[in-house]
């Protein structure tokens, strides 16, 4: 058995798509999404990886590989073919791997035999960018260029790729958006066929009746699937891409803390996990989905826009409906499933003023609602969540949310040593929170949160610290990222913390 084999054993058993081999760092699995797990703690090294390269590399690639270029192959570590992709220029070896669920046309390599593996933690790591798409041909996303398109998505370990007609695409990477190096501009009628061969009957005839649409698309080929937001403007259509996990990333991936993971626990009541778009909102209500279904034995029905993740239904049933993005829908489906007393009540978005009343009366009706909602802060959430309703009724919202509400979790991503690393700031319904709702004085809930924290409460600035002082976040980051500067500096000066924004040119 190859050395490698143990490594491409860790990719499979940990559900990941790739594999990354890099100098300098530790070896990296990537899993659909943009989240990554090291594979041990130590760096590897040019000659370590230029060994690991050379003891599979075929007898055709060597000349190639040895000149500098880069060679792909492919190669069956037991019951599993890998995409295998080695580069060796200016002193520096990498390899990439990806997992493949088609049977190849042609090997250039025996079948390898699997071997046990240690399994260490997971954490953050910084994957090699290799720059040649693949060239290979794979049902469900067409061919060339379309297909090259999202193999240089995965390449790059990025999370979301753009596409807009007339324009030349770009990508998602570790929360900067920058070109996809090698692809040109996109004609609108190219994009529109694409489009098209990809969406749903039923999606496709929404998108022309409403001008966007939401659905998922399964790339059978890899093994993963795509979140699709279809949308057009004066130039034509355009798509948002996200690369989703086929199982949900562990906790440990996620670094979801116990207050967030709690959430699950309430035994009723309305939980809102708020966020900026592609601040990993979707991926910890389905964590909170799997641990309720894990934890008690009941009925648990989602309303989604787009299936992103089977939830394993463990000790409960589980019930998974789709609308497409239509307000329309998902209030006719939100409607059905509450005509069915399930006991856990998930919804992926509060699409209208209708839907998060209903939301809202159900999580006081006996039943735990945890509902996705788009924010700056826990604070914002509650605001939008009453503003979006009309003058008359804002008192009943607020009325309702005074004994309804139980908690609202808000996440942000920042840059963390190669990948991203969340941030969560969590508010309980104590007794001074309920308070302050029931006064409408959201000015006060700060403090109420810093004489409640019995209850679990923790402010942004506080989880920003504690990121800073474990030496995940840089501080300048952190700041950036807070919602409440002077607080994270007051909190930063409180900790004896050397940080100063204004040296940076930035103000608190």
């Amino acid at each position: 058995m190859a050395k490698v084999d143990g490594f491409l054993n860790q990719l499979a058993s940990k559900g990941g798509t790739a594999l990354y081999l890099a100098p300098g760092s530790p070896a990296t699995v990537e899993l659909p999404g943009g989240h990554r797990a090291m594979l041990g703690t130590q760096d590897l090294l040019t000659p370590i990886i230029d060994g690991l390269v050379k003891e599979i590399l075929p007898d055709e690639h060597k000349t190639a590989y040895l000149r500098g270029d880069m060679v792909v192959f492919e190669r069956l570590t037991g019951e599993i073919w890998f995409e295998i992709r080695a580069s060796r220029s200016a002193g520096s070896s990498s390899l990439l791997a990806h997992r493949l669920t088609r049977t190849p046309v042609a090997s250039t390599q025996a079948p390898a035999q699997p071997a046990p593996s240690p399994q260490p933690p997971p954490a953050a790591a910084t994957p090699p960018v290799v720059s040649a798409p693949s060239e290979s041909t794979r049902p469900g996303l067409g061919t060339s260029p379309w297909d090259s398109l999202i193999s240089k998505l995965l390449e790059m370990g990025g999370s979301d790729l753009y596409i807009s007609s007339g324009e030349p695409p770009l990508v998602r990477h570790q929360g900067v958006v920058e070109p996809v190096p090698g692809f040109k501009a996109i004609p609108p009628d190219a994009l529109t066929k694409w489009l098209e061969s990809l969406a749903p009957a039923r999606h496709w005839k929404a998108f022309h009746e409403h001008g966007q649409a939401d659905f998922s698309h399964r790339d059978e080929s890899r093994g993963l699937r795509l979140r699709v937001n279809l949308s057009k403007d004066m130039d034509g259509p355009s798509a948002a891409i996200r690369v989703v996990p086929e199982q949900i990333p562990e906790d440990e991936v996620l670094h979801l803390p116990e207050a967030v993971l709690e959430l699950a626990d309430i035994p009723k009541g309305l939980v809102l996990i708020a966020g900026t778009p592609g601040s990993g909102r979707s991926t910890t209500l389905a964590a909170l989905l799997r641990r309720a279904a894990q934890m008690r034995s009941g009925f648990l029905i989602s309303v989604e826009d787009s299936l992103e993740f089977k939830i394993p239904p463990a000790g409960s049933v589980v019930r998974q409906r789709e609308t497409g993005g239509d307000a329309s829908d998902q209030r006719r489906a939100l409607r059905s499933a509450l005509r069915q007393a399930p006991d856990i009540l998930a919804l992926d978005a509060l699409r209208d003023s209708a839907t998060a009343l209903q939301a809202l009366e159900a999580g006081i009706s006996g039943r735990l609602v945890i509902a996705v909602v788009e924010a700056p802060s826990a604070l914002g959430a509650l605001e939008r969540l009453v503003d979006r309703h009309p003058p008359e009724s804002q008192h009943l919202v607020r009325a309702l949310l005074v004994t309804g509400l139980k908690a609202v979790s808000h996440q942000a991503l920042l840059p963390s040593k190669g990948g991203r690393i969340p941030a969560f700031e969590t508010i309980f319904n104590s007794p001074d929170v309920q308070s302050a709702l029931l006064k409408w004085d959201l000015a006060k809930i700060p403090a109420a949160m810093k004489s409640g924290r019995a209850y679990g409460q923790v402010a942004q600035a506080e989880a920003l610290l504690k990121l800073v002082r474990e030496e995940k976040v840089e501080a300048m980051d952190a700041y950036t990222h807070c919602h409440d500067r002077q607080s994270f500096v007051a909190a930063c000066k409180a900790a004896k913390l050397d940080f100063d924004p204004r040296k940076s040119g930035q103000v608190a």
